[in-house]
């Protein structure tokens, strides 16, 4: 035989080739792939705690809420709201005052608030970890923390397979691996659902109703928010200059 042939008829004696090939693949990719899961669900968590726990956010968005009840006085429709969506945010540039000098409804209430407490307006550098999130796309996260378990899973049939051959290190190989890889897996799992139920909670608080969440776009959300900080700080710098 010739060296390719004798390769190939080499490689057909070995047990277990194709499940040693995946089970050598996946611990190879094991590293990358746990931090390409872990990394975007920190950030998410860190900013969805940073969102909750800022009173200068709280402060402006509750300003907000005053001045479009006070705007719409009588209104039974859209007057003595409770809340209103994020999704408001973006309008406020696009609502003008009719009399000179023209104002968008954001300029007027970040002039307010600056007027009152300028440092109320400082809030992009509490909120700068959500620029980190905007680009986060969860079907990623999915896939790739689908990959995880799907490939503990297949280590753990190969280690029942290679069990009937002791002769062969590759039980002991791979028992050690999935052993020290399995529980990380599971906590990674279990860190998942908690920072989805913490985002959850964002949504609800930044006033999307319990049947849109579902629905709610992670990037969306931090998006919109993000173009939000960064049109406050506009404002803010704009103010600063002019007083």
């Amino acid at each position: 035989l010739i060296k390719p042939e004798q390769y190939i008829a080499a490689l057909t004696g070995v047990p277990l080739l194709k499940q040693r090939l995946e089970s050598h693949y996946f611990a190879l990719a094991f590293k990358e792939n746990y931090e390409n899961t872990l990394n975007p669900l920190e950030n998410i968590l860190e900013s969805c705690e940073a969102i909750k726990g800022s009173t200068k956010l709280f402060t402006i968005l509750f300003t907000i809420l005053n001045v479009g009840n006070t705007l719409n006085y009588g209104d039974p429709q859209r007057g003595n709201a409770f809340g209103f969506k994020l999704t408001t945010l973006a309008k406020l540039n696009d609502i003008r005052s009719s009399t000179k000098p023209v104002k968008t409804l954001m300029q007027y209430i970040c002039e307010v608030i600056y007027e009152k407490s300028p440092e109320t307006l400082q809030i992009i550098d509490e909120l700068r970890c959500i620029e980190n999130v905007v680009r986060t796309d969860k079907q990623i996260i999915d896939s790739l923390l689908q990959k995880l378990k799907m490939g503990s899973t297949k280590i753990k049939n190969v280690i029942e397979l290679a069990k009937k051959n002791p002769e062969d290190p590759l039980y002991d190989a791979l028992n050690e691996f999935y052993y020290s890889v399995e529980p990380k897996i599971e906590e990674l799992d279990q860190f998942y659902n908690q920072t989805l139920s913490v985002f959850k909670d964002i949504a609800l608080y930044l006033g999307y109703k319990e049947k849109e969440v579902a629905n709610v776009q992670i990037q969306d959300l931090f998006k919109e928010l993000w173009k939000f900080v960064q049109s406050v700080e506009f404002n803010r710098k704009t103010l600063m200059k002019m007083l």
